[in-house]
């Protein structure tokens, strides 16, 4: 059974939505707010930053850590990786590669993907950001829309890259067209 079949925007709303669907028992906390009286231990907590918003996993202290640019991508992540139980490291290091969530502006961290994620995926990463640099480009719309079609056949070939993997080579791509 596909877990996408629920579709919708990933918000908080389509997150008590899955948890709601899983016949797990499932603990996200959203801090800042009432959840921070909660004693995180034992659940996935998400919390706004700022400028950016961190996932973690609270067990004898942070596990897992993660940063991500806005809540939806972290509501995706922890839906995925939390509550899907699904192993995500080539998104992960797609994210982690083009330094989308970490860097203002897109800046490839080969070495870190190698150390975290390991050789193979390395060399999986490296082929998407060549083949988003290598999409046609029709300049008739202008560069986002340009990102946009290069991100949608990137999306239409590698179903199995989560919508945030995808928004990271589209903002790389849309930097270094530009």
């Amino acid at each position: 059974m596909s877990h996408e079949s629920t579709g919708g925007p990933w918000s908080r709303d389509r997150l008590r939505h899955e948890v709601t669907r899983s016949s797990r028992e499932f603990c996200v906390l959203f801090y800042p707010g009432p959840d921070q009286a909660i004693n995180p231990e034992g659940c996935v907590v998400i919390e706004d930053c700022g400028d950016r918003v961190q996932v973690y996993y609270s067990e004898r202290g942070r596990r897992e850590e993660r940063w991500f640019a806005d809540e939806p991508t972290a509501i995706e992540y922890v839906v995925r990786r939390h509550l899907w139980w699904e192993y995500v490291p080539l998104s992960d290091a797609v994210r982690q590669f083009v330094g989308k969530g970490t860097s203002p502006f897109p800046r490839l961290h080969p070495d870190e993907v190698l150390a975290e994620f390991g050789p193979e995926v390395l060399t999986r990463v490296q082929a998407l950001v060549r083949e988003i640099e290598a999409a046609p480009v029709d300049w008739s719309h202008g560069l986002s829309a340009a990102a946009d079609a290069a991100a949608d056949g990137i999306r239409s070939r590698h179903p199995d890259l989560a919508d945030y993997a995808i928004d990271a080579l589209r903002w790389y791509v849309s930097y270094v067209w530009r």
